[in-house]
């Protein structure tokens, strides 16, 4: 069984995994299992991929942590600790974007988007609705 993303939606990567024969580390929760399928996915390379993607993903992040209101529920947040991110390597100008607030039931801060989808398949799966997915792609990192 390949392991659980901690943000399931095909887009961050963190959850990638070694595949026998697989020129590329994989993305477990977009990849089919398959009969004798051999997977590693604690190698130190594997480690060392996640650790990069985090670094990366923070990297264009905003740098509000100490103020932000998930601080120390944050699930970057907790992966960055525990892959033992503790700076931010990569220097550089961040991608800038508006809050969208133009709807009562949802208010949307792409800065701190991770690609991670959950508010696109909560959205349609759960409640039904299907809007964010037109929006998602037109104001996201793609």
């Amino acid at each position: 069984m390949l392991p659980t993303a901690p943000f399931p939606g095909r887009a961050c990567r963190i959850c990638v995994v070694e595949v026998a024969g697989a020129r590329t580390f994989q993305a477990s929760c977009a990849t089919k299992v398959a009969e004798g399928m051999v997977v590693k996915t604690n190698s130190p390379e594997i480690r060392q991929a996640r650790r990069d993607l985090v670094e990366l993903i923070l990297d264009n992040h905003p740098m509000e942590c100490q103020t932000c209101d998930r601080d120390g529920q944050c699930e970057l947040q907790n992966l960055a600790y525990t892959l033992g991110v503790r700076e931010r390597l990569f220097a550089g100008k961040r991608k800038r974007y508006e809050v969208e607030d133009s709807s009562f039931s949802v208010v949307r801060n792409s800065e701190k988007c991770i690609l991670c989808r959950r508010c696109v398949r909560v959205c349609s799966e759960v409640q039904g609705v299907h809007n964010l997915s037109q929006l998602y792609a037109v104001s996201t990192r793609w």
